[in-house]
């Protein structure tokens, strides 16, 4: 675990990531970059105009939301992997468990 300690204008934000890689681009079977508090085995990937989310078990709420905030597809997994159909562009997801959430940051080219 790493602490990351952010000040903003009017206090402190202080956030315990579980890890923290570069910003990833789709094209190859990588894109995770920000977990947080969640099993590593959990996590998504970028391509082909795709995004596959693993490690989750059923009833997992899955939510994507495109760069403006607006929810793009909200979808409980069935399952270990979860594969959505998306268009080019910047996403947010987050996989919300019955005792936990991650959030992850990809690109699909």
């Amino acid at each position: 675990m790493s602490t990351i300690v952010i000040t903003v204008s009017n206090g402190t934000f202080t956030g315990t990531f579980a890890t923290f890689s570069p910003f990833v681009t789709g094209g190859n079977t990588v894109a995770t970059t920000l977990q947080e508090g969640i099993s590593n085995a959990t996590r998504a990937l970028a391509f082909n105009n795709q995004l596959m989310v693993k490690g989750t078990v059923i009833n997992d709420l899955i939510t994507v939301y495109g760069i403006n905030g607006q929810v793009v597809a909200k979808v409980k997994a069935a399952g270990e992997q979860t594969t959505l159909n998306l268009n080019r562009g910047i996403y947010l997801v987050n996989v919300k468990s019955s005792n936990s959430s991650t959030n992850f940051k990809v690109v699909i080219n």
